[in-house]
């Protein structure tokens, strides 16, 4: 039997959804600091004629294609090495190398990132931090915010830029520790197919497409179709046989009109629906993990459908000096979350677990806009790149929460044929609308060879919330209105050899919902970043190295008063610093790498709060924060022989000690994994394999909320063919 989940107290933590993590599990998020107070939904060059905003193929791989820019930096076409912040851009070849279903497994080899935490979810949820913070509130899709519930398709995706740092100035409330941006697969004027067939172990099954092109020969209109079907692979069954579900349908479609090189106008759409859930393995008396399943078959499911729609549209004049953009796109999440809730041992039966069945249901109907003016100018010798730019999101989001009885288990004698009413009774309900309203302003100024970058925003940020428990009398409604402004300053240095140092101020905020004890509302919660840095490209732009040190301080947390027990104040700290290394591309025509370290003690700096035993937080770690991070990938590719363009893959990724539990005396071990990958193209065909865990080595990570596992050894091949 393969099982790789504990049993926790689901109810505020992971299988009861995020946003309820994210309220009972902040700490690792640094979101907040004390369960009396709760976060709100938190809530160059001439632009290239194929799309300025989405950017000509950022590619680090082997044979000498080119590293060249990133779009999150500064929503212009701006190199990496003139963009003062860290930037990571992982490539689709990157994402297929890896063998990577999920953005967590894209970002294994990603500097400042730490991933699975929880272990694999087979529900979909992408658990990232950068820099120590969650980054729920921070994942975009095309420059523009998602909701927290939802995930991307990485293949649906040309590539993933991950900018580390504070990133409010142009995209609003978000974390400070940086923003994860899915850059999607768009249509190309050059006809491209492909069809991919893949299996493994643990039943996975997997069936891709991507195919595009002209409509037809000369065409001024091109599309892009892109889709897949998985099943199994989430390392999990029963003992009789019958696994938990991991199933994903996913299609993409897109078209782009092109009348003339000045205007291109794009409508592009997703829909994906998952089906899958956490197997929950029950924790002895004890506290040690056992290996016995507290999910009921046929009950414990988590099925959720996401779609979106919209538009991109570019328009260029005076031969592009000045470009118009702008994106809109409406995104709908349902979700139904149906789970066992542990809720400890009965005292009169020592090997009998008490159980509860809940039901989470949420309806999220989320709408974005980006709009923004950009001109290219000179006074004397500076040369400018003005952006000014206005964005809106608007979130609606309603949640219910249902419970009922389910039998008790004993673990000394588990049985699996048992059955549990569908919960009727509702404990928690809340209906929540947020809108942000952004203006920004940019200036990207260039003289000689020094890059100065500055950017300044006003956020309007207003939350809604009904309570929609018949009980409450509307007891819990509440409505607020916050402003905020965002500010980054940033200088880059070219030098002759190729060396480009690197300094910036930046900042971020996220709205707070609730009171003080003197009613007063809240601020936003406001990070602020110093980082020194220096990137180097080489003279073909087929690497980029970076490295930087950086010190990110998160203030206005909300942690317990400590005179009134029940109400919060905002004198929390949150600090993050340290050091970062990374470098992809090639090293030689048959080798290329990626490389990244990660040194980042993060700290709770001043805290009322404490753990459940009265221990004080102040002065610990957060939990699951490794303070060490590395990977190296390494790519060998043949030139000659029988088995030329044979390419082969090994990676190995170090995952530093963490503290397990509030009081910082629970320590995880670090981690080591290997990886093994190939790829051997033939014509129109291509055979590949990846093993990921190569060793097979499990361990479980403690926290407050049970165990968790790292994900399993993998092994999977696949056939594709192109034309």
């Amino acid at each position: 039997m393969s099982i790789h989940y504990p049993a926790a107290r689901w109810r505020g933590c992971v299988a009861a959804g995020i946003r309820r993590l994210r309220a009972s599990c902040a700490i690792a998020g640094f979101g907040i600091l004390s369960a009396g107070g709760a976060l709100a939904d938190d809530a160059p060059a001439a632009p290239s004629p194929a799309n300025a905003t989405q950017l000509p193929a950022v590619v680090v791989k082997g044979q000498s294609e080119p590293v060249d820019a990133a779009s999150s930096g500064t929503k212009t076409d701006t190199p990496l090495t003139q963009t003062p912040q860290s930037i990571s851009v992982i490539s689709a070849d990157d994402i297929a190398s890896h063998g990577a279903g999920s953005m967590m497994e894209a970002l294994r080899y990603t500097a400042g990132a730490s991933v699975e935490t929880y272990g694999p979810d087979p529900r979909g949820y992408d658990w990232v931090q950068l820099r120590g913070f969650d980054t729920f509130d921070s994942q975009y899709r095309d420059g523009m915010r998602l909701f927290d519930y939802v995930s991307m398709e990485t293949y649906g995706l040309d590539r993933i830029e991950v900018l580390r740092g504070p990133s409010s100035v142009l995209y609003g409330q978000a974390v400070p520790g940086g923003l994860i941006n899915g850059v999607s697969k768009l249509p190309t004027e050059t006809a491209q197919h492909e069809v991919e067939l893949s299996g493994g172990n643990y039943d996975s099954v997997l069936g891709q497409f991507d195919l595009g092109g002209p409509v037809y020969k000369g065409s001024d209109v091109d599309y892009r179709l892109v889709g897949l079907a998985r099943s199994g692979g989430n390392q999990t069954h029963y003992p009789d046989g019958r696994d938990i579900p991991a199933n994903r349908q996913y299609i993409e479609p897109a078209v782009t009109w092109h009348p003339s090189p000045d205007t291109r106008i794009t409508l592009l759409g997703d829909w994906m629906h998952n089906v899958g859930q956490f197997a929950n393995l029950a924790s002895a008396p004890d506290g040690s993990p056992t290996h016995v399943l507290t999910n009921i078959p046929g009950f414990d499911t988590d099925d959720a459908t996401t779609w979106s729609a919209g538009w991109q549209v570019e328009q260029r004049f005076l031969d592009g000096q000045l470009v118009f953009r702008h994106k809109l796109r409406k995104v709908a999440y349902s979700e139904e979350n149906r789970y066992i809730n542990v809720d400890g041992y009965d005292p009169d039966q020592p090997n009998m677990l008490d159980r509860t069945a809940e039901i989470d249901d949420n309806d999220a109907r989320f709408w974005t806009s980006d709009n923004s003016l950009q001109w290219t100018t000179a006074t004397g010798p500076v040369r400018h790149t003005v952006l000014g730019g206005v964005d809106y999101a608007s979130n609606q989001h309603s949640e219910r929460t249902y419970d009922g009885p389910a039998p008790a288990l004993d673990i000394s004698d588990p049985r699996y044929d048992q059955s549990v009413s569908r919960p009727t009774g509702m404990v928690a309900g809340s209906h929540e609308h947020n809108t942000q309203l952004g203006l920004y302003l940019q200036d990207q100024a260039r003289w000689q060879q020094l890059f100065a970058t500055a950017s300044v925003r006003h956020d309007w940020v207003r939350n809604h919330t009904d309570d929609l428990l018949p009980s409450d009398e509307g007891a819990g409604n509440s409505a607020q209105n916050q402003a905020a402004f965002s500010g980054r300053l940033g200088l880059n240095w070219m030098t002759d050899s190729g060396i480009a140092p690197y300094a910036s101020w930046s900042q971020s905020f996220q709205p707070n919902s609730g009171t003080d004890f003197s009613g007063r509302a809240f601020d936003p919660t406001v990070g602020r970043q110093v980082e020194l840095g220096a990137k180097y490209a080489t003279p073909k732009q087929t690497a980029v190295y970076t490295i930087s040190l950086f010190r990110l301080t998160q203030d206005n947390a909300l942690t317990k008063d400590a005179q009134h027990q029940n109400f919060s104040v905002q004198s929390g700290q949150i600090r993050s610093q340290g050091i970062e290394f990374e470098g992809r591309g090639d090293l030689t025509r048959t080798l290329d790498l990626s490389v990244s370290y990660s040194w980042d003690p993060v700290k709770i700096k001043r805290s009322n709060d404490t753990d459940g035993n009265g221990v004080p937080l102040q002065g610990k770690a957060p939990i699951l924060t490794p303070r060490e991070n590395a990977s190296l990938w390494l790519g060998y590719t043949l030139h000659s022989g029988r088995l030329r363009d044979l390419k082969l893959n090994a990676g190995v990724r170090y995952i530093g000690a963490n503290w397990g539990d509030d009081a910082n005396t629970i320590r995880n071990s670090s981690l080591t994994l290997f990886d093994l990958a190939a790829r051997y193209p033939r014509g129109h065909w291509e055979l590949g394999a990846n093993v990921n865990n190569l060793l097979d080595r499990a361990m479980f990570t403690y926290t407050p909320y049970g165990y968790y596992p790292t994900a399993r050894r993998t092994i999977s091949g696949s056939l594709r063919y192109s034309w």
